[in-house]
């Protein structure tokens, strides 16, 4: 006779529905976690392939390999803390800006530092090269922000129209000469370069965020400007004088960064509320988020959207990674070329069965568990204590009804030591008051105090297994009170449903 496996109970399962958006960002998964020195202050994503991320953290920028998944490159050169770190649209060099008020330009294929650039009397909180890759913009803590000509390193304007600390630079996608900062004294200023002079330049527009600005973005055409201050992000018109269109907020503390993805129709924001978000640019809806232990200081997303990097408070810089940057499924290798010689051997093998032929499928025979093979073999006991030792509840609950139904309670439970009886009891005090499996537990529960009552307060029993007996007891207890509680609140609103319904006839 054939042996038949153990049939698994089956139990309803809410249908869960994943948008595709989501699921899309659901890919980003498999957290990478590197430690670092200090907190991770900036970001910044390689624009050229394999999009390699720089981190600056401490006195030194760490360069992250999203080949490798490992750090191939430190930049140490710096004497004091690195605030920001950028790269140029080619890929080929990147500009620090670091505590002692000093722009460093590195060679990123030999790290060597070409140009050193000094002028800020403060922190230079934010640098980025310009869309001609000949010029440098820098924001600094001395509330003055400076155009630098790469060439000779002298800069080309001072822009000092902020009153309190620039902490925000974003280039115009479209002109190379427009630049928007943001600053802690509120405002967000968008300068024009091509009437600039040596002289202090005066901003073209500004606009008053509301809060101290942490990061300021513009979006593909440069019509549109978004700033992050406070818990806020808002969006600004450009064309009709800095209008504000809209504002909204997800976090519940400060937002300290900003980044577009690659085809720049999604904002990520991070938080000190330890939470990235990702939104929807046309409805500014948020689509999905992600969960950091600490604070986020900083984050960037690679231009194939295959990498996402963060950088938190308690500096780790983590970095997820996309299963299939493209989503579609990675086609095989191609088959290798056979020579003439096997020609005649491998005739037939690519052909295929047209829809007249019958096709023969071989039976396999399925393989069992260990603790099917047991119950194939009536050994009862084995049975259950290898359904135990799989700690899945759905296995062990089915195992119990199987031995149920074939009278083996007796064979599978009598004569058990302290070892063996404990995981079994365990099991019950777990899930006893659980739906699934409260029916069958109960019963159970009630054969083994028949089994082992009388061998309670005797010197065959233990601490433990007395023990484990009274929080079976006080399991159930609690469950009777809960249960008996549930009664009285349905008692209760019968009593008002009714009342409600007389009334309602009487009127």
């Amino acid at each position: 006779m054939d042996f038949h496996k153990l049939s698994l109970k089956q139990f309803p399962q809410a249908t869960k529905h994943v948008a595709p958006e989501k699921s899309y960002w659901l890919k980003l998964r498999a957290p990478h976690e590197l430690p670092q020195v200090a907190a991770v202050t900036c970001i910044d994503a390689n624009p050229v392939a394999p999009y390699d991320f720089a981190a600056a953290t401490s006195t030194r920028v760490q360069l992250y390999s999203t080949t490798s998944n490992d750090i191939k490159k430190t930049f140490s050169r710096f004497h004091d803390v690195v605030y920001s770190a950028a790269f140029r649209g080619d890929g080929k060099l990147l500009v620090t800006g670091n505590a002692n008020g000093q722009v460093a330009v590195l060679d990123v294929a030999s790290r060597t530092v070409l140009r050193n650039l000094h002028g800020h009397k403060g922190a230079v909180r934010a640098a980025k090269f310009s869309n001609d890759h000949v010029h440098i913009f820098s924001a600094s803590d001395d509330k003055t922000c400076r155009l630098w000509d790469l060439a000779t390193g002298s800069p080309v304007a001072v822009m000092g129209g902020h009153t309190d600390y620039v902490r925000a630079v974003a280039a115009h996608p479209a002109s190379s000469s427009m630049w928007a900062t943001g600053s802690y004294d509120h405002t967000v200023k968008l300068w024009d370069m091509r009437n600039a002079g040596s002289a202090s330049t005066k901003a073209t527009m500004s606009m008053d965020h509301g809060a101290p600005v942490e990061a300021v973005l513009m979006l593909p055409g440069g019509n549109l400007a978004i700033s992050a201050g406070g818990t806020d992000i808002k969006v600004w018109d450009l064309l009709s004088g800095g209008k504000l269109l809209h504002s909204f907020s997800s976090h519940q503390k400060t937002v300290t960064c900003l980044s577009l993805d690659g085809p720049k129709t999604r904002l990520l924001s991070g938080s000190l509320d330890g939470h990235v978000k990702v939104y929807d640019l046309a409805s500014y809806e948020v689509v999905h988020g992600y969960k950091f232990k600490q604070g986020v200081l900083s984050l960037a997303l690679s231009p194939s959207n295959s990498h996402l990097a963060v950088g938190t408070a308690d500096g780790l810089l983590t970095v997820r990674k996309r299963v299939n940057a493209d989503g579609a499924v990675a086609a095989p290798a191609p088959a290798p070329r056979i020579k003439r010689s096997f020609k005649y051997t491998l005739r037939g093998a690519q052909a295929k069965p047209s829809d007249a032929d019958h096709v023969v499928t071989a039976r396999r025979q399925a393989r069992c568990a260990p603790y099917e093979n047991a119950l194939r073999a009536f050994d009862y006991r084995k049975a259950l204590d290898t359904a135990l030792d799989t700690r899945n509840p759905t296995v062990i609950a089915s195992m119990l009804e199987e031995l149920r139904l074939r009278t083996g309670w007796q064979k599978a439970l009598t004569d058990r030591s302290e070892e063996s009886l404990e995981p079994l009891l365990s099991f019950c005090i777990r899930y006893v008051a659980d739906p699934k499996y409260s029916a069958l537990l109960t019963r159970l529960c009630t054969y083994l105090l028949e089994l082992y009552t009388p061998l309670l307060g005797s010197s065959q029993s233990t601490l433990l297994l007395e023990g484990l007996f009274f929080k079976l007891q006080n399991k159930l207890r609690e469950e009777m009170s809960v249960q008996a509680s549930i009664l009285q609140l349905m008692g209760m609103v019968e009593s008002v449903m009714t009342a409600q319904a007389t009334a309602n006839v009487e009127g």
